[in-house]
């Protein structure tokens, strides 16, 4: 059987007419002040440090699952879909990451059920970049009767601006 964590002071015994005496009430008033932190300690935080534990528990297994645990993918690999451009010989940087005027690479995505031309994109790409269509064809010779299947980026070479 538990006892309850506060106790209620017990009623005088005896008639009730006694005389108070002002030490003793003291005496017990701080002995009952010294018991309830003492129940506190054995009763509750116990349960207190059961409860925080499995929080830290339950938390650290949720990081666990969220955090995927893969490391990102190499450098190396693209994770993106794409038609390779083969008039492409040397790294570009990637349009938006550069000034306007430097020559970039261009992702374009098929979002068509049909397969495209890569020329099919030249003209959104024109619009994107502020080219002209003409040079962007022209920079792109072969790759633009490359099939472009849905899903899959186009990767459109973008001229500088002489």
């Amino acid at each position: 059987m538990t006892e309850p964590i506060f106790k209620a002071p017990l009623p005088p015994q005896g008639n009730g007419f006694t005389s108070p005496q002002p030490q003793e009430p003291k005496k017990e008033q701080e002995e009952q002040n010294q018991n309830v932190p003492q129940d506190l300690k054995q009763k509750i935080l116990p349960y207190l440090w059961y409860v925080l534990g499995g929080c830290f528990f339950l938390g650290l297994i949720f990081g666990i699952m969220m955090s995927g645990g893969d490391s990102a993918p190499p450098a190396q690999e693209c994770p993106l879909k794409y038609v390779r451009n083969p008039d492409i010989q040397k790294a570009y940087p990637l349009c938006g990451r550069t000034s306007n005027t430097n020559e970039c690479v261009l992702f374009i995505m098929n979002t068509s059920r049909y397969d495209a031309y890569a020329e099919d994109f030249f003209q959104r790409a024109a619009d994107l970049t502020e080219r002209s269509r003409i040079l962007i064809s022209t920079d792109n010779p072969t790759y633009s009767k490359l099939n472009i299947p849905p899903g899959y980026f186009a990767q459109i070479k973008i001229p500088s601006t002489r």
